[in-house]
């Protein structure tokens, strides 16, 4: 974190996500005002309305921030992505069957599910010898009911946004031996 004239600059710091806040609503109520004046300008039959540098670029800057709004509330969390990618190892015999991973991360689950319903099927799809999951399941406590089956083992967070609390342990009874099938680390 680097002090600059009282605002605390880093990973941990409120002033950039300020910063950006407060330059998105200037855009923002600067795109409206352009807006109203060419509407008003053609509302009163004034010469044709035009815009300056200035104006087109307010408005370009504007539109980009409604067009990435709209695409991350209606778009990206619908979107599921499977990527294959094949890798070698001396460790492991070229005879032997390949072993397939699953890495499932970043789902950012919220209370009204979207592409959850979907997330079995494509990863039974895929025939995996392992799961493994990488973090940043749930946005909010409300998103997604616990699972309570025997062969899931669910654990509270040990980590959360960039800061470590605590070691995981397990909320609901885990299973012993090689009736574990997951770890949920929510």
């Amino acid at each position: 974190m680097i002090p600059v004239n009282g605002f605390a600059w880093g990973a941990s710091g409120t002033a950039p996500a300020l910063v950006f806040a407060g330059v998105v609503v200037w855009v923002l109520v600067a795109a409206a005002g352009i807006v109203v004046r060419q509407v008003s300008r053609l509302a009163r039959r004034q010469a044709k309305p035009s815009l300056s540098r200035y104006e087109m670029a307010v408005l370009v800057l504007a539109g980009a921030g409604v067009l990435c709004i709209v695409y991350g509330r209606w778009v990206e969390p619908y979107r599921l992505e499977v990527t294959h990618i094949p890798l070698a190892s001396p460790k492991l015999s070229a005879a032997s069957r390949p072993i397939r991973i699953v890495q499932l991360s970043d789902l950012h689950c919220d209370p009204q599910q979207r592409l959850e319903p979907r997330l079995p099927a494509v990863v039974a799809a895929e025939r995996p010898d392992l799961i493994v999951f990488t973090g940043d399941a749930i946005n909010s406590p409300g998103a997604i009911p616990l699972p309570r089956r025997r062969d899931v083992a669910v654990c509270e967070p040990g980590h959360r946004h960039g800061r470590w609390r605590r070691a995981p342990r397990p909320l609901l009874g885990a299973p012993r031996g090689d009736r574990l099938r997951a770890v949920v680390n929510l």
